[in-house]
């Protein structure tokens, strides 16, 4: 089934509807005052910094207007890097012992669901990822992430590549900063030949090195005679490989993650100056679309820097939305246990954002493929502009089905 961007934004115009009836905060009239509801994110600030800063700048609006009966949303955010366990497993440990702590919103660093969705599930409580990157993110009962995540987004680049623009040879080449992630890029590189009948014509997952120079796996794949590239990873690191393309002499298509999804890759000088095509799968509306205007009326609050991801910019946007609409279906005291409760009612969902080209939903599930669908955009050789092709994409439309965070016993 295809949603279609007029049926979306009907559902968000209902959404919004209701959201004036009920009010987007129920503090009646006043900045909140009241004692703070407090949530955590936990964070790589220096490689995935957008979600929780906008998720911030959500509740500071929220707040302003009132609040939730009074009460001001307190974000905290918890810096964990990237590879540091320690780090992510402190930061987990000090969210559940504050009993304070109702949730986890707008958490985004390689790793972290892995390593800490046993301890918010021991502790009952929910996490809405910002930007949700190992498979764990999307597999377990007590998380929901507002991206649709890196395994179902580079699915998606892929069957652009051969089911929109017919590649018959493309090679593949993503970097991997976990084991699960890289088990999740070796069953989509699988799913596709199954789904779509098309051999690669190269595989490289190489782990991720403190350089982030992956120009040798870049020149061993156009090494097998690809008629596309098919890049996994984040602004620098696919602007980098870019570069490694033209240097080689190639023109060929390369197809990139919605990570790449911002207004300066298309003006990085590499990416500029590549004579050919770029293509994305945008998780999110694509920044010219009418559903985004409050988002960018928003973000121009956040001291945002050229790299950021415009669609990393609006999964922290929606993740907040998505906690806030959670913490308006709680009757009586805010607790964890009330938060967790909403969260999992099937009856709060599902939130139909226009943003989103798909109805998301927390809900009861053991798993989480909240977000399931992509929207298309480009770049024409020079450019220097994503241009939006469409149309949405759904899950269905490209036979996806979830991969499991761990590979099967036996």
């Amino acid at each position: 089934m295809r949603i279609t961007k007029k049926a979306i934004a009907v559902a968000g115009i209902a959404a919004l509807a209701v959201a004036g009836l009920t009010g987007c905060a129920s503090g009646g009239g006043g900045a909140a005052t009241g004692t703070p509801i407090l949530v955590n994110s936990i964070t790589d600030t220096k490689g995935f910094p957008e979600a929780a800063a906008v998720a911030a700048e959500v509740f500071a609006e929220y707040n302003a207007a009132g609040g939730f009966n009074g009460r001001p949303i307190k974000l905290t955010t918890i810096d964990a890097p990237t590879g540091d366990v320690n780090a992510a497993k402190n930061g987990a440990a000090d969210s559940v012992n504050n009993k304070d702590v109702v949730a986890m919103v707008g958490s985004s660093t390689f790793g972290e669901c892995a390593i800490n969705h046993s301890a918010y599930e021991q502790a009952g409580m929910v996490a809405f990822q910002g930007v949700g990157v190992d498979t764990f993110c999307f597999t377990t009962p007590n998380m929901a992430a507002a991206n649709n995540g890196p395994l179902f987004d580079i699915y998606a680049t892929a069957w652009n590549a051969i089911k929109v623009d017919g590649a018959k040879a493309p090679c593949f080449v993503a970097n991997s900063g976990d084991p699960s992630t890289s088990y999740g890029y070796s069953q989509v590189v699988k799913l596709i030949t199954e789904r779509t009948g098309v051999q690669w014509a190269d595989v490289q997952i190489p782990q991720q090195t403190a350089a982030n120079d992956y120009s040798g796996a870049v020149i061993a794949a156009l090494g097998h005679k690809c008629d596309a590239l098919v890049f996994g990873g984040v602004h620098p690191v696919v602007a980098a490989m870019i570069a490694v393309v033209a240097s080689q002499g190639s023109k060929l298509p390369v197809y990139v993650q919605t990570s790449c999804y911002d207004p300066g890759f298309p003006m990085d000088p590499a990416v500029k100056g590549y004579a050919g095509k770029v293509s994305v799968p945008a998780e999110f509306a694509p920044s010219d679309d009418a559903a985004n205007a409050d988002f960018n009326k928003l973000i121009k609050k956040v001291a945002a820097a050229p790299t950021w991801s415009y669609s990393f910019e609006q999964a922290g946007y929606l993740a907040a939305k998505d906690f806030i609409m959670t913490l308006e279906k709680v009757s009586g005291d805010v607790t964890r246990e009330s938060v967790t409760k909403a969260a999992k009612d099937d009856a709060t969902w599902p939130d139909s954002n226009p943003m989103r080209g798909n109805p998301w939903i927390f809900g009861s599930g053991t798993e989480h493929q909240a977000n399931s669908s992509t929207y298309l955009a480009e770049i024409a050789p020079g450019s220097g502009v994503w241009t939006s092709k469409g149309p949405w994409l759904q899950g269905a439309d490209m036979q996806w089905t979830n991969i499991p965070a761990v590979p099967p016993a036996g």
